[in-house]
């Protein structure tokens, strides 16, 4: 396989984790925060350690968006009286594979093709 596609399928999870991030805030009308959450999906294409850099900053903000969503979330619902369990496992579930999205650039594959 050669290094490019080993590249693409090993960014699979950043990847993920924009949108994710980018349907969020569209959900809510926030444009700007959702240009921002998709911006590693371009500044991937940069082979240069500080877009890596800047990718994982997103990434970290992204994961404490979502623990924040699910604080605001979990305590509407308990404070009506609704069941938030699931709620809360599946907000938690997304803010961690966003923030173990930042460290796919771990691997060899990426430290070499970014020049890590």
């Amino acid at each position: 396989m050669n290094k490019i596609l080993k590249a693409s399928v090993s960014l699979s999870p950043v990847v993920i984790s924009s949108l994710l991030i980018g349907a969020h805030f569209l959900r809510h009308g926030r444009f700007v925060l959702m240009g921002i959450g998709l911006v590693p999906l371009v500044a991937l294409l940069i082979r240069h350690p500080l877009a890596v850099r800047l990718v994982q900053g997103i990434l970290i903000a992204a994961s404490l968006a979502w623990i924040r969503t699910a604080y605001l979330l979990v305590s509407q619902r308990a404070a009506t009286g609704l069941p938030y369990t699931r709620l809360l496992v599946i907000l938690c579930a997304v803010a961690g594979f966003t923030f173990a999205s930042i460290f796919v650039f771990q691997a060899k594959t990426l430290r070499e093709f970014y020049k890590l």
